[in-house]
């Protein structure tokens, strides 16, 4: 894993884990995309989070990054104006590669569904159920008011 994407891993983890064990039971996703010009992407550390997690992911790697490669589109600039954000057509294609996800988990609707037990996190993670407080002024009797404007309570 390259050390410049070390911190966004860790909060990648933290936010699965976080909208994961909402009441709700979200449905999540996660997109991997890819800078078209380079092909740097973060898919493989983002696929081990999901999978740690249970969680699918579409590859624009391996679906638009290659068919791009492989001449179905004349250049990057009609898929995306900057080589990472996709513009209408771009966003029109990775729709596209979306829908294919949720047309072949739509056609396993009617298996029975396990739910696996929550997997216990992957690094340590002392703030997952931190909540952050708003501090109202305060004052000593003998000085000038201040504020806390924050504070975090594992």
């Amino acid at each position: 894993m390259s050390s410049c994407i070390l911190p966004a891993f860790f909060r990648l983890k933290q936010l699965l884990r976080r909208v994961l064990s909402w009441p709700s039971a979200p449905a999540v996703v996660l997109l991997c995309n890819i800078y078209y010009d380079t092909g740097l992407t973060a898919e493989d550390d983002h696929v081990e989070i999901g999978e740690h997690y249970d969680v699918p992911h579409v590859s624009i790697r391996d679906s638009i990054y290659k068919d791009l490669h492989a001449g179905r589109y004349a250049r990057r600039e009609l898929l995306s104006p900057d080589g990472l954000h996709p513009n209408d057509f771009g966003h029109e294609l990775v729709a596209g590669e979306i829908t294919k996800l949720l047309d072949a988990v739509n056609a396993r609707r009617d298996e029975p569904e396990a739910v696996p037990p929550f997997p216990a996190p992957q690094t340590v993670n002392a703030y997952e159920n931190a909540r952050r407080l708003t501090i109202l002024p305060c004052a000593a009797a003998d000085a000038a008011p201040f504020y806390l404007q924050s504070l975090v309570i594992a």
